[in-house]
């Protein structure tokens, strides 16, 4: 038991709601991620580099999420252009999101790398 008699069994699936609501949130839509795809948006993988040997994503660039800061401008080709996160599971690519925004640039998190593989599948 937990305080007030609440049991801990009723709280395990609350936190994982709430975890997955908190994962997803800030995601971009398919249909605007696809879009901006197609329009030359630069593809961020912020996992770091030994994740990324034998499974990175042809054109992505690789910055690992520690070194996401004002530095950034130069690892890029168009810093004009949307850019789309993604990293194993989403986490890394938010805070990688919030970053990037902070610094003026029109970011967006794609998710998990097999949600960014897919996205690049029917683009």
């Amino acid at each position: 038991m937990v305080a007030d008699g609440v049991s801990i069994w009723l709280l395990i699936p609350a936190v994982a709601v709430v975890y997955v609501l908190l994962a997803n949130l800030g995601r971009v839509r398919t249909a605007d991620a696809r879009r901006m795809i197609a329009e030359g948006a630069t593809l961020l993988d912020v996992r770091s580099p030994e994740e990324v040997k034998g499974d990175g994503i042809e054109g992505a660039i690789n910055v690992p999420v520690q070194l996401v800061g004002p530095g950034i401008r130069e690892s890029l080709v168009n810093p004009e252009q949307p850019i789309l996160c993604f990293c194993l599971s989403g986490s890394r690519s938010s805070t990688a999101v919030g970053r990037l925004k902070r610094l003026g640039f029109r970011a967006y998190n794609v998710g998990g790398v097999g949600r960014m593989r897919r996205l690049l599948e029917t683009s």
